[in-house]
Formats: structure tokens, sequence, C-alpha cells
């Protein structure tokens, strides 16, 4: 019995300790990501597209590289939707039209917060 209660205590502890890892990694990501996003509408509002396009370039090679940890972590079509809005943000910077730039990038904020949100340590996503 008193061995079956420490597994018990070690299975919880290590459960509870990954799912802390989880969170803050997620958490972590998405934050660093919604700065270079709002660092690039505050470009795009200036007028500095080159700057802007450099900061979303530098957002594509961070989440490129972010993103083996989070297919661990997330789902898998959160994950394209902020890749698809990324690419929109460029094409749409690309060709001028800063209107659709700016609304691309307030739905890639929205899909940072969806992913964070479907991650977060809340009782609802414990079932």
């Amino acid at each position: 019995m008193r061995r079956t209660l420490i597994a018990l205590i070690a299975v919880v502890a290590v459960a509870v300790t990954l799912c802390a890892f989880s969170q803050a990694q997620v958490r972590k990501t998405a934050e660093e990501m919604d700065l270079l996003r709002v660092r690039a509408a505050e470009l795009v509002r200036a007028g500095d597209d080159a700057r802007a396009m450099e900061c979303l370039t530098d957002f594509a090679m961070r989440w490129q590289k972010s993103t083996p940890l989070l297919e661990m972590l997330t789902s898998h079509d959160d994950l394209h939707e902020v890749a698809a809005q990324l690419v929109d943000a460029q094409v749409c910077l690309e060709n001028g039209d800063m209107d659709d730039c700016l609304r691309a990038l307030a739905q890639l904020g929205e899909a940072l917060r969806h992913i964070e949100d479907m991650e977060a340590l809340t009782l609802s996503n414990l079932y």
C-alpha cells in the first residue's frame, strides 16, 4: 500500500511538472512572437515597410525554430493558422496593402492568443 501511494505521488508530481513546463514554454514562445508582431504593426503604421518586413522575417525564422517543440505541445491546426497569417501579412506588405497587412497582423495576434488559451492550465483543459 505504501509503495503504491509513493508511486502515485511520483506520477502526479511528474505530470504536474510536465504540464507546467508545457504551459511555460508555449506562453514564452507566444509572448515573444506577439512582441515581434506588435513591433511589425507599429512599423507598418509608421510607413517603415523595410523594417516591418525584417521584423516579420525574424518572426518567421523564430517561429520555424520553435515549431518542432510546439508541435509536441499544441494543435497542428493552430500552428498552421499562425504560419498562414504570417505569410498573408508578408504578402500584403510586399504588395503595399497596409490595411490588409494590419488585418493579417491582428489575426496573427488572435491566433497566438488562441494557442496560449488552449494550452493554459485551467480546469476546463484538464478534461
